[in-house]
């Protein structure tokens, strides 16, 4: 079962026999690896990408007990009476491995894989597989988009800024409407005729029937 969610047998490259970190989530990780490449006039030029800066600060905090790998090590590993049990996560899935415990409360997942400081310029671009992960065939999953954003610093993606943006202005535009209706109100009410029963007309002020 390991070799079926993480694929190219991970957990079977990793140091000993024990299965670090363990869980669904753990282990149906998103594991798919690609690159961009850009047309230039000598060729396809490889666009780096950088996935040190996805994770939060809460993301290190929630996952401490995993120690980095040190000088001639390749994996991470949790400290159990003074010994070490490796793991399956190495550096390069570190960060994508924390990004996907971030679990969406929504059918979809959308997660962050990589920043490309600076931007891309307009032109031809390529994007090459190297790894598709066959297990989405089998969850029934009937299409995966990469999605090329750009980023606020502060603020976050400036589609995001644009549909709340949006989104504040027709309540402004509702809240407005409802305050024209609310001042008005009052005045149409005055302005109605005020219906008086015929009877009132018809009786004196002791009761008495002036017409008959």
């Amino acid at each position: 079962m390991p070799r079926q969610f993480c694929g190219e047998q991970r957990q079977e490259t990793a140091p000993g026999d024990a299965l670090v970190p363990c869980g669904l989530i753990s282990l149906s990780m998103f594991t798919d690896n690609f690159t961009l490449h850009r047309s230039t006039s000598a060729g396809w030029e490889r666009i780096q990408t950088d996935s040190s800066d996805i994770t939060l600060s809460y993301d290190d905090k929630g996952f401490s007990k995993l120690q980095a790998p040190g000088e001639g090590e390749s994996h991470y590993y949790i400290l159990q009476s003074d010994q070490r049990i490796y793991s399956w996560l190495t550096p390069e899935l570190m960060p994508h491995w924390k990004v996907w415990h971030r679990t969406p409360v929504g059918p979809k997942v959308r997660n962050l894989w990589a920043v490309i400081h600076g931007g891309l310029p307009k032109g031809t671009y390529r994007v090459d597989f190297l790894e598709n992960s066959d297990i989405w065939h089998q969850w029934g999953v009937s299409e995966k988009n990469l999605v090329l954003a750009t980023r606020n610093s502060f603020l976050g993606n400036s589609g995001a800024l644009s549909a709340a943006g949006g989104v504040c202005l027709f309540l402004g535009f509702a809240e407005a409407l409802a305050l024209v209706f609310m001042l008005m109100a009052p005045r149409l009410h005055r302005a109605r005729p005020s219906v008086v029963p015929e009877e009132v007309y018809n009786r004196d002020p002791g009761g008495v029937n002036t017409h008959g």
